[in-house]
């Protein structure tokens, strides 16, 4: 029987069919795009190098990630993440594999409907790179069983924004910046936010900031062990400090600081933006 409404029909999937660099991206710095906006014909004005003080360079040395990997084994590495495929008996026929947009139905059966995901696994596991890497066949088989259960929950069709939301929550697993499921990313994005208004400094009893001459010293950030609020950075001379941050899916976060000045105890409120 003609697939009228096969998952090219309903859902656009948009995916990449490479296995490693998921979510990965790069940002010109300020200055860079400052003199990328300048006109041809101003002349462009030299940019001061921040030198760097020799403990900061050890620090980056300390921390700089070196692989002493020969090409074989990188390759080796590479096929880790590699779907190991037995045999092509399931993949979709050269013939089936045609993207139409132009009808997408409002509503399908959910005879219709099982098809099309049965369809679309099939497209996944044999046309999208990341299928081993994201878990083969036992994270997206479980998806699979997630979707066709709201589907079967419905009676006798289900409308197609119903369809691909469940799609949507049950592939959310895929961190891939250039997966999309109806122009939407499952990838969830991240972005640093800190708050520049306390410099924190370190010693041997811990993270701390200063109130005039006192030292305030940092015991938790939201009932627990500070560090993954506290972030190294540099000041304005160059010197190594310290910076409420996190890594966060929102625009901005409160997060609650305990503190504490030889006996006396009290807390802050502060906003990364």
């Amino acid at each position: 029987m003609k697939k009228e409404y096969a998952i090219r029909l309903i859902i656009l999937i948009a995916v990449a069919v490479i296995t490693v660099g998921y979510g990965i991206y790069t940002f010109k710095d300020a200055r860079g795009a400052e003199l990328a906006t300048q006109g041809e014909g101003e002349a462009q004005k030299p940019i001061e190098k921040l030198q760097l003080n020799d403990d900061i360079k050890k620090l980056i040395r300390a921390n700089r990630f070196q692989e002493n990997s020969n090409s074989t084994e990188l390759v080796e590495k590479f096929r880790g993440h590699l779907y190991n495929y037995t045999d092509f008996k399931d993949e979709l026929r050269e013939e089936e594999i045609v993207l139409d947009f132009g009808n997408r139905p409002e509503y399908v059966t959910i005879e219709q409907a099982k098809e099309d995901i049965d369809y679309m696994f099939k497209m996944l596991k044999f046309g999208y790179g990341g299928y081993g890497f994201f878990g083969g066949d036992e994270a997206f088989g479980r998806a699979k069983q997630e979707i066709l259960k709201v589907v079967e929950g419905n009676y006798k069709e289900i409308s197609r924004y119903g369809l691909v939301e469940a799609i949507q929550a049950s592939l959310s697993f895929i961190q891939d910046g250039h997966f999309q499921i109806e122009g939407a990313n499952t990838f969830k994005r991240k972005a640093y936010i800190n708050n520049n208004e306390y410099i924190i400094h370190k010693d041997e009893k811990g993270y701390y900031i200063h109130e005039g001459k006192l030292k305030n010293y940092v015991k938790a950030i939201n009932g627990t062990e500070p560090d993954a609020y506290i972030k190294l950075s540099l000041d304005t001379e160059g010197n190594l400090i310290y910076n409420f941050g996190a890594l966060s899916d929102k625009q901005t976060e409160d997060i609650d600081v305990a503190l504490e000045a030889g006996n006396k105890k009290h807390s802050l409120r502060i906003t990364l933006s």
